[in-house]
């Protein structure tokens, strides 16, 4: 048995205006009428029955995925009374399968992230579930790096194993400067960590006791929780989740284990971490613009224009992103796209609240 969890938690600061607290960027429609979100699931439900895939997020966001994945068990959405990262999501992802099968193979993936190449995305998913059926192993899915790219955390690949299908890792790696970015793609033995992960659900549980132990400890007591109403468990969990550190899986877990391998991908991969990624997802005009929504661009080059409504005109500007929705707007540069987490910290400052 094969139980797929898909993580939909995050806000997505990065890339407002277009994503806001209410509604973050893995419930919108970046580029045809399916969420990121309902685009992950729909690729899932190839390989897998509704039952066998669930959906953690935080419990503000409830109704929207009850709304866009009504196909799904309601016990299926898993619903964290606030975010502490992903160590804590995956833990308690991981004891509500084991409840269900303690020999489950479990299987990880983002939300948000934008796959091409739907066919193989599936082979390797399936691919890494079978190595992790096989051993006691961190299967983690990593991608060629196709620039050097500072947005993303590396994994470096040690020696070949099993049947030259995966290699062991060696390190993992946070996310470099521009100089490192690019002796890692120099290098060739360095894949982006994409996020997806696979293991048997006993498995991980006694690596996040070994690693996590005040994890393991608090979100184990959810085992023994069978019958109670939402409301109880609701209470149990924030209970629960009041003392758990915030903290990354692969901070917490996958850079202290020694049990990890990692499957080179060949699917086309983009996390939408930021508007540089509609650079990567939209096609360009003559002059290198990447332009979705009504727009008039005159003397424009190098940008990225997005509209959710609003005619958007230019002229004269270059390597700028402009974002237009209802009630806000975003002028800054390429450069600047990347990190908007102080801009959205000085609005949150501000009389302007209403727009994040």
């Amino acid at each position: 048995m094969i139980s797929y969890v898909v993580m939909a938690g995050g806000r997505g600061e990065r890339f407002w205006p277009r994503s806001r607290s209410s509604l973050p960027k893995q419930f919108l429609s970046i580029k045809d009428n399916n969420s990121l979100m309902q685009s992950t699931v729909e690729k899932l439900k190839k390989i897998a029955l509704p039952q066998q895939i669930y959906i953690i997020t935080d419990i503000e966001y409830r109704d929207i995925v009850y709304k866009q994945v009504p196909e799904l068990p309601r016990e299926n959405i898993l619903l964290e009374p606030c975010g502490k990262d992903t160590a804590a999501a995956i833990g308690y992802a991981a004891i509500s399968i084991y409840k269900q099968n303690p020999h489950s193979i479990m299987v990880v993936l983002p939300a948000d992230h934008a796959i091409e190449g739907e066919h193989e995305y599936l082979r390797t998913i399936t691919l890494a579930s079978h190595i992790a059926a096989l051993q006691d192993v961190i299967v983690t899915i990593g991608i060629k790096p196709t620039r050097p790219e500072t947005g993303y955390g590396y994994i470096e690949c040690g020696d070949c194993c099993h049947n030259g299908i995966a290699y062991q890792v060696s390190t993992f790696r946070e996310k470099p400067d521009i100089d490192m970015a690019k002796k890692y793609v120099e290098a060739g033995n360095f894949l982006w960590n994409s996020g997806i992960f696979v293991w048997k659900v006993d498995f991980i549980l006694r690596e996040i006791e070994k690693f996590l132990p005040n994890h393991y400890e608090g979100l184990s007591e959810l085992i023994n929780c069978v019958g109670e109403s939402e409301e109880a468990l609701r209470l149990k969990l924030e209970n629960i989740y009041q003392k758990l550190n915030k903290i990354s899986i692969d901070y917490g877990v996958l850079e202290k284990s020694t049990s990890t391998v990692v499957v080179p991908a060949n699917f086309t991969w983009d996390d939408v971490g930021s508007w540089l990624a509609m650079d990567r997802m939209l096609d360009k005009d003559n002059n290198n613009n990447a332009v979705f929504g009504p727009s008039m661009i005159v003397d424009t080059t190098d940008c990225i224009i997005y509209s959710a409504g609003p005619l958007v005109a230019t002229a004269g500007i270059n390597n700028m992103v402009v974002v237009v929705t209802e009630d806000a707007v975003l002028v800054c540069t390429k450069e600047k796209s990347t990190d908007l987490k102080y801009l959205v910290g000085k609005i949150k400052g501000s009389n302007f609240q209403h727009v994040l």
